[in-house]
Order: C-alpha cells, then sequence, then structure tokens
C-alpha cells in the first residue's frame, strides 16, 4: 500500500494526466506521470522494507499510463488512424510494459538474493539507474 504522505503527490499527478486528456497537452502528462512515479518513490522511501517486488508491474503501469496519454493527446492531430495500425501500436505497447514488468520482476528478484551489505550491490545499483535513464533518454528523443 501506499504511505498516505504520499498521496496527495499521487493525486495531484493523477488530476495533471486527467488534465492533460482534457484539454490535450503533452506536457501535462510528462509531470502527471513524474508525479505519480514521485508519489511511488516517496510512499517507498517512507515504507520500513527493502524491496518491493511489485515495482515492475508499477513501472510498467507507469510506461502505459504515459504511452496511452501521449497516444490520446497526439491523436488528436492526426488524421484517422487505420484501425489495424492502432491494434498493432497497442499491441506493441502492452508488450513492452509486459517484458518491462518481466524484466524488472526478475531483476528484483535477483537483488533480493544477494546480501546487501556488499559493496558491488550498490554499485550495480546505481549503474542501473543510470542505464534505465539513458534508454529513457534515448527513447525519448525519438
Amino acid at each position: 500500500m501506499l504511505e498516505a504522505d504520499s498521496a496527495p503527490l499521487g493525486i495531484l499527478g493523477a488530476l495533471l494526466v486527467i488534465a492533460a486528456l482534457v484539454r490535450p497537452a503533452a506536457a501535462l502528462v510528462a509531470w502527471g506521470v513524474a508525479s505519480l512515479g514521485g508519489a511511488y518513490a516517496l510512499a517507498l522511501v517512507l515504507s520500513d522494507r527493502d524491496l518491493d517486488p511489485r515495482a515492475g508491474f508499477v513501472a510498467a503501469g507507469l510506461f502505459l499510463v504515459a504511452e496511452l496519454a501521449f497516444w490520446s493527446v497526439e491523436a488528436r492531430d492526426w488524421p484517422a488512424e487505420d484501425r489495424s495500425a492502432a491494434r498493432v501500436r497497442l499491441a506493441g505497447m502492452l508488450i513492452l510494459g509486459l517484458a518491462g514488468a518481466t524484466v524488472g520482476t526478475l531483476l528484483l528478484a535477483a537483488g533480493a538474493a544477494v546480501p546487501a551489505d556488499l559493496g558491488l550491490v550498490q554499485v550495480t545499483g546505481a549503474l542501473g539507474a543510470v542505464g534505465a535513464v539513458l534508454a529513457l533518454a534515448l527513447l525519448a528523443r525519438r
């Protein structure tokens, strides 16, 4: 469960995503998803657990919210999309979300199996975070 102290940030994120869909604004989607992710991160910091085994699914959910919201905002400027192209795009998003959840869950399971007092765990975690940010930056550029 999310900590009560992070709920306002999560509510703000949800409201920003809704506002982005009502008034097509891609910037609001980005801020909304960032707020949702921030609420989850704050809840993790405030909790007393070391790892959340659902983190991969939360990340996949945030990815799908962002992709579907951006698609909805951008689709208003496009001509009518072919239904088969829309199905392929949706299937691709779902496959990427499922793959992200699977890989994230496997990495968390692997991380939980290693003793946390090893310096290698912190270095690997930091490198993984840097790699994730770089991957997101590269995806955002295309």
